[in-house]
């Protein structure tokens, strides 16, 4: 009986050192192992290349469980058979009895003592339970080597016996990582805000410049050949930090002004000297994936790069703001306007900007994909949508129906869609509203 016990507590600290192992946390453990504990030291070496270790808790479980089967039913079952035909001469099938009763109570005491307590232990406490653990994981490990070949050989030689291929490790998919962030915000160990920025994050990596950068009609750029006058007063009520700045035409691009350079410039009571102060750009392709474009932004140092299209004209200005808003959410600075692009009004209706983007309008109504047109023609408003999806330059009172919602015109500013009315649809259909969904 006490070499069982023996066997029980050997399977209970295998399965301590399997779990933790397993559920531990790399990154904690390497900042221990970082400060100098030896323990931990080793116990990180073993957690970065753990099938060696795991092939052999998996060997000495199986060689366990047998020993212990071995010698329960030998020695345990017939002592107790003896004993119950001692007391119970005339019960039948008492052999059978006795290993039935000996499984029972072994089982039980293997999975209570050899698994679920000292599982549950490491699962509470992996890193110390790994690290305190750390000289026996690693003389299992060095020891059972060469055993642990000879049955991987063996393995892969019946493998390849009938033809079966290896799979290469799977890696961690996206979805995956998903799911998990998820179950932490269930279970609290996640925050929402935390959630929502990866969540942003995993979106960011799919879009491209041409999804969020400050198109080329919404820009403020100082033009060179005004009077001096003119551009300074442009600078002051534009309140921007950065102008691009053009001889004549903003496609004679000149360079970058930014404003304290200008303020510099007055401060030590120079002349002001808007060529003096250009700063070269940073030139970055309209359709270049925007984690591509932050890479670029951080190698040369800049805030800001010019989007250019094709053919080398400029379509654009990315900053850094922009993408920390596709991060974070809308950043409104001193001097923005505290009324937002989509305001809900009383009658449970939406009154919109035509410069809504076109991601921050499905974020904002729970849109997963817009209509086909999406993948045929580039767009990036919600005004440039309208326009494509109706095929000419809408009217007021132009609508359109998007899922569960219909858009109407209400005005225009020369070609461009200024505002645009959002409702719901209701059950009674309206024929006086084309369905172009």
């Amino acid at each position: 009986m006490i070499i069982i016990v023996l066997l029980i507590f050997m399977n209970g600290i295998l399965s301590m050192m399997e779990t933790a192992i397993v559920a531990l946390r790399k990154s904690e453990l390497e900042e221990k192992a970082k400060s100098g504990a030896k323990k931990a030291k080793r116990a990180f070496r073993i957690a970065k290349e753990p099938n060696q270790l795991l092939s052999s808790i998996q060997i000495c479980l199986t060689l366990i469980g047998m020993m212990i089967g071995a010698i329960s039913s030998v020695s345990i079952a017939e002592e107790l058979s003896r004993w119950l035909f001692a007391v119970f001469p005339s019960m039948p099938y008492i052999d059978l009895i006795s290993y039935v009763l000996v499984i029972v109570l072994i089982a039980l005491l293997t999975i209570i003592f050899g698994e679920m307590v000292p599982k549950r232990v490491a699962l509470n406490h992996p890193e110390k339970t790994a690290i305190a653990l750390a000289n026996g994981m690693y003389w299992l490990a060095l020891i059972t080597k060469p055993i642990v070949r000879c049955f991987t050989f063996l393995s892969r030689f019946v493998l390849k016996m009938f033809h079966i291929q290896l799979m290469p490790t799977r890696s961690v998919t996206e979805e995956e990582i998903r799911h998990m962030i998820e179950q932490g915000v269930s279970s609290g160990i996640v925050e929402e805000v935390e959630h929502e920025i990866v969540e942003q994050v995993f979106n960011l990596g799919d879009l491209r410049l041409n999804d969020i950068f400050t198109p080329r009609t919404q820009l403020t750029w100082i033009d060179l050949e005004d009077p001096l006058e003119i551009n300074l007063r442009k600078i002051i009520e534009g309140g921007h930090s950065i102008y691009p700045a053009g001889n004549g035409d903003l496609d004679n691009f000149a360079g970058m002004i930014h404003t304290k350079d200008l303020l510099t410039q007055s401060l030590i009571q120079e002349p002001i000297d808007l060529h003096s102060i250009l700063r070269p750009a940073l030139f970055l392709p309209e359709p270049m994936k925007v984690y591509h474009a932050l890479e670029a932004m951080k190698k040369e140092g800049r805030n800001e790069a010019i989007v250019i299209d094709e053919y080398g004209g400029i379509e654009g200005l990315i900053t850094l703001h922009d993408i920390m808003e596709e991060l974070i959410g809308d950043i409104p600075g001193e001097d923005d306007p505290d009324e937002p692009k989509i305001i809900e009004r009383d009658d449970h209706t939406w009154l919109a900007d035509g410069l809504v983007s076109i991601e921050d309008f499905k974020r904002y109504f729970d849109i997963e994909e817009l209509p086909d047109i999406e993948s045929k023609i580039s767009y990036h408003t919600i005004g440039g949508f309208m326009i494509l999806y109706l095929g000419k330059i809408p009217a007021v009172k132009d609508k359109i129906d998007i899922e569960h919602l219909t858009l109407e015109v209400i005005d225009m500013d020369d070609v461009r869609v200024d505002k645009i009315l959002i409702t719901k649809k209701t059950d009674e259909p309206d024929h006086q509203t084309e369905d172009f969904s």
